[in-house]
């Protein structure tokens, strides 16, 4: 049986001058009066944000276990680019690697930082930039970020966006597991406008049509598959950042000869 799946949680602490933070909320409270039913979302963190991210990234596999990576970041804004981008630091303060609840020797990541640059409808502009202390940790610390972050995809449509409308961005490669890609297909829908305290964050759900790349095992023979994610995710209204995302992801692997003979498959549940 596959195990059951465990919750992705993206826990955003994010931080503002005390002048920007009650101007903030001033606004908010006086939308939430008025309920709000609409949106314009646009990532623009403060000058000089700082905050902390938390990712846990679970990966089940029939007959190996389960997988967790859990890693702590410090996140500040490191410069304001062209076009209205941001290019954001990400500093590893923790990093945990368990297979079936035990520790697992890996590199150690603390202090290694990357650099992404993103643009204001929170879409990311080129390749990361990793500051590592060898090539080995530079390879650990890529591979942890593309598979751990394939829960908080998000792209901010043009428009502004009213409750239960649905907006789809462009298919894109991502890597869910080490040495495993796929083709994301996501399409998002504004759920809820909540009022939290001082603050309004906009609930968005995502469904995510998942189709692996195929993986050449040997002549003749690949692996291929697909499946399906679901995401719940929180974002700030004011700054556009994002504040807790959970996708739970459901996929099956399949080993297919030329002629799409099937001689076996697996399901995978990855958090």
């Amino acid at each position: 049986a596959v195990p059951s799946s465990l919750p992705l949680l993206l826990t955003i602490a994010a931080a503002c001058s005390a002048r920007g933070a009650s101007c903030g909320a001033d606004q908010a409270l006086k939308q939430a009066d008025r309920g709000v039913s609409a949106v314009t979302l646009r990532l623009r963190p403060e000058d000089g944000a700082r905050y902390r991210e938390h990712w846990i990234y679970d990966l089940a596999v029939p007959g190996q276990g389960l997988q967790r990576e859990a890693v702590s970041f410090d996140v500040s804004l490191s410069s304001r680019m062209d076009q209205g981008s941001y290019a954001l630091r990400h500093t590893v303060r923790e990093h945990v690697t368990l297979h079936n609840g035990r520790p697992v020797a890996a590199p150690e990541l603390r202090g290694q930082t990357f650099t992404q640059q993103w643009r204001s409808d929170h879409s990311m502009m080129g390749e990361l930039d990793i500051g590592a202390r060898t090539s080995e940790h530079e390879k650990a610390l890529h591979s942890l970020v593309q598979t751990a972050s394939f829960g908080m995809l998000i792209e901010y449509p043009d428009q502004t966006v009213a409750l239960g409308d649905s907006w789809s961005i462009e298919p894109r490669a991502h890597s869910i597991a080490p040495g495993l890609s796929a083709t994301l297909r996501p399409t998002y829908t504004l759920e809820a406008i909540e009022n939290q305290g001082a603050e309004l964050e906009a609930v968005i759900a995502a469904d995510i049509q998942v189709d692996l790349t195929p993986t050449p095992v040997v002549d003749g023979v690949s692996l291929e598959g697909g499946g399906t994610a679901s995401s719940t995710l929180r974002v700030r209204v004011r700054d556009g950042l994002l504040r807790d995302a959970r996708t739970v992801l459901h996929f099956s692997q399949e080993i297919t000869v030329a002629g799409g003979e099937v001689l076996g498959f697996r399901e995978i549940s990855a958090t």
